[in-house]
């Protein structure tokens, strides 16, 4: 007759354990997680429509020209950089000032000069090579029609310079006047610029264009290094002496390999755009060692667990044991309070020794005497926690047993991960792609800077924009206080924040359809009591049926909650940066802002907590999200013993896992940016720095070692609630709970 009660209980409740007939839950946010992701979806197409990728990549010249793309300047068809990927400034010298790299003149070219057959020594002047000298484009230049032989947009003219049918040299004999150290020239070079009458224009410009922004051309007299797609000038040490002149200070700095913090900030304003720039050529590290070395890592630590969970277990709650205990007679040695030589006298080798040559000073001894006394009180507290709950760890042993047993039934379920993760992978390499035409999508305008010093008090400083349609856009190379700047409106910047959001989303959304279906087919281990005949055929395939068909809606509501917790944290981030010049001054403005960063971490932990058992319940019970969630806080509420134990043996383990995987991906992915593909400044793929793509490369590691270790942690998250619903559902006494988790519960009972 009880066991006809039991069976009626579980009918009325929904069925025996894991229910098998059920119906959609959450459709109305089904619907809104569509339409969000048709949203998405919009917003990559507008970003590939307007967003011009080689710009992201290779840059601008000083003509809102892309370098590495075909143009249209002013409708004249041209000109077609498609070959010419690098930035070079005509002007090596305008690297070394902030005003410079904003305003100096910049054109496209296919490589960076190098090398002695291209660098025009001072020591060496007058040069008369073609290949050291580098000229304006020669369709926006004065000499425009008076070389004929010459292309629109070739910059390497000067050989032609001597054939120019211009004859008239007013403004260039007017420029020799002006010219400085005329007399410290080569002989060849004084001859002709000092007696200008004798010689032709071309002759003249040519001897000019030896001395930068003299000439129509430019000489190479530094060799540059191509750093992201940019040609940087390699200044010598030679070049130092022009220290006395307090206008080239920064040639001086950068000879002796630093900048000035006014250089500094001019190259933090491009920092982002670079960043942008490695993270796509560093693709190759983030799938080598962010995907491929993760998977690697976490499969052999799962197995480790598989086998060795009890071991592994009892071995870190030991060596944590041990090293507080060490730490603790450490402090006490450092203190004074306890005799050094006497305790590694009685100890040997293995005591703790304090290194030769750090003594405390006297005045240090109290401080380690309050530190020895705090860490004594921990070693106590973790062994007497220890002691206490060390029949509860057995549980979570057996929980963690039972859950390899499990994993060990459906090995299928070790490799489920694989499925989210390629989902993952799939939608990062697409968001990265929308985000990078994104970024490139910014409408180019012209900026002119002018200061108002009539009022020397309070001068103004105005900042006019114009556009295509004006005439001053296209006359910006010619006013030296004019530069091209991108300038995103703001439905860009709203689809930039919906494109994020989605990241978050997505993401979360991956990770708890994992949860599920992970939980769907080892709840069908426990509720058939541990024996493998009664469990169905294909329960990972059954499961993820499931939670397809029913479960999609619960699963984006769960996610939305998680992802918005994370938004509205990165959103106080930025509010935080915004408002730093503020609040460093006020110390209750910061405080305030720290409470408030500390409570959005400390609700996304709760959040995501509640978040996983919630998914336990959907997937055994078939309810909706919020329901399930109600379940969990209530089952949570009454086993809190049985959860701190199982989550603190376990969730540490796993922990250990995740920060190996990690710190493997961070180690090969060193590695792999070390390869002559990323550090030779000669090939397209060489990156300006390689933090970008190894950073990228961890967080993928973390987030697939997350995905991964996600098996396990819901395994055993799985057998426990389910061991807790079964409690529930049976006056304290689970009826399905599996052998090897009944003993470990024996065990736990005779205190």
């Amino acid at each position: 007759r009880k066991v006809a009660d039991e069976e009626a209980e579980d009918e009325a409740q929904g069925g025996p354990g894991l229910v098998v007939e059920r119906k959609c839950r959450d459709v109305l946010f089904l619907l809104i997680f569509l339409a969000f992701l048709a949203g998405l979806f919009v917003v990559g197409a507008v970003g590939f429509q307007r967003g011009d990728y080689a710009e992201l990549l290779y840059g601008k010249d000083s003509y809102g020209n892309t370098c590495g793309a075909k143009n249209n300047w002013r409708g004249t068809g041209g000109p077609d950089l498609t070959e010419a990927k690098k930035v070079y400034y005509l002007n090596p010298l305008d690297y070394t000032s902030a005003l410079g790299i904003m305003y100096g003149k910049k054109v496209c070219v296919s490589q960076c000069p190098q090398g002695e057959d291209r660098t025009c020594s001072l020591s060496s002047l007058p040069c008369t090579s073609n290949g050291q000298f580098m000229c304006p484009y020669y369709r926006l230049s004065s000499l425009y029609d008076a070389l004929p032989s010459v292309e629109d947009w070739d910059t390497a003219y000067y050989a032609q310079l001597p054939t120019s049918t211009n004859q008239n040299c007013s403004g260039a004999i007017s420029a020799l006047g002006q010219m400085p150290g005329m007399s410290n020239l080569p002989r060849g070079m004084a001859d002709i610029l000092s007696n200008p009458a004798g010689y032709t224009c071309g002759d003249i410009m040519a001897s000019q264009s030896n001395i930068p922004g003299f000439g129509p051309c430019y000489p190479i007299y530094l060799p540059t290094v191509d750093v992201g797609n940019l040609c940087v000038p390699s200044i010598p040490q030679e070049f130092s002496s022009l220290a006395a002149d307090p206008s080239l200070s920064n040639v001086t700095s950068m000879a002796n390999g630093t900048v000035s913090s006014e250089l500094q900030k001019e190259f933090d304003a491009e920092r982002l755009t670079r960043y942008v720039g490695d993270a796509s050529k560093g693709w190759l590290i983030i799938l080598v060692a962010g995907v491929f070395a993760s998977t690697i890592l976490s499969l052999v630590w799962m197995t480790l667990l598989r086998y060795l969970a009890g071991v592994m277990a009892w071995t870190a709650m030991l060596t944590a044991n041990g090293l507080l205990i060490a730490g603790a007679i450490f402090c006490y040695v450092k203190a004074g309070l306890i005799d050094g030589q006497a305790v590694g006298d009685r100890l040997g080798s293995q005591g703790p020794q304090v290194p030769g040559g750090f003594e405390p000073a006297a005045e240090d001894q109290e401080i380690w005497g309050y530190a020895a006394h705090v860490v004594a009180g921990l070693a106590f507290i973790l062994l007497l926690t220890t002691l206490f709950m060390a029949r509860k760890i057995n549980v979570a042993v057996a929980c963690m047993k039972v859950a390899s047993q499990a994993v060990g039934v459906m090995p299928s379920v070790l490799l489920f991960p694989i499925v989210p993760l390629l989902m993952l992978i799939v939608f990062l390499a697409y968001w990265v792609a929308v985000t990078g035409f994104l970024w490139s999508a910014g409408e180019t305008v012209a900026v002119t800077i002018t200061t108002d010093t009539s009022n020397l008090l309070s001068p103004k400083v105005e900042r006019s924009v114009a556009t295509r349609a004006n005439a001053t856009f296209w006359e910006c190379h010619d006013d030296p206080k004019c530069r091209y700047e991108q300038q995103w409106d703001k439905d860009m910047w709203y689809m930039m924040i919906y494109h994020l959001f989605g990241l978050l989303w997505m993401n979360q959304f991956f990770v708890a359809l994992g949860y599920v279906v992970i939980a769907g087919a080892i709840s069908s281990f426990y509720w058939a009591e541990g024996d493998r005949a009664k469990i169905p055929k294909g329960p990972v395939k059954a499961s993820l049926k499931r939670a397809l068909t029913f479960h999609l809606g619960s699963i984006a509501l769960g996610s939305f909650i998680v992802a918005t917790v994370q938004f509205a944290r990165l959103a106080m981030e930025y509010v935080e940066r915004k408002t730093q010049q503020i609040t460093d001054g006020n110390l209750l403005a910061k405080y305030a802002m720290s409470c408030v960063k500390y409570c959005l971490w400390y609700l996304e932990k709760v959040i995501k907590f509640i978040n996983r058992n919630a998914f336990i319940i959907v997937a055994v019970k078939g309810t909706g999200y919020c329901s399930s969630a109600f379940t969990a806080v209530k089952l949570i509420l009454g086993n809190l013993g049985k959860l701190a134990a199982v989550n603190t043996v376990g969730d540490f383990l796993i922990f250990l896992g995740k920060l190996t995987v990690t710190a493997g991906c961070f180690f090969c992915a060193i590695m792999v940016a070390d390869l002559d593909m990323y550090t030779d400044p000669t090939m397209d793929t060489h990156l300006s720095s390689p933090l970008v793509p190894v950073l990228l490369a961890t967080i993928a590691g973390a987030i697939i070692a997350n995905v991964f270790f996600g098996v396990y942690e819901m395994a055993i998250d799985t057998i426990l609630m389910s061991f807790c619903e079964d409690c529930s559902r049976h006056d304290g006494s689970p009826k399905y709970a599996p052998p090897l988790l009944m003993g470990a519960i024996g065990l736990a009972s005779r205190k």
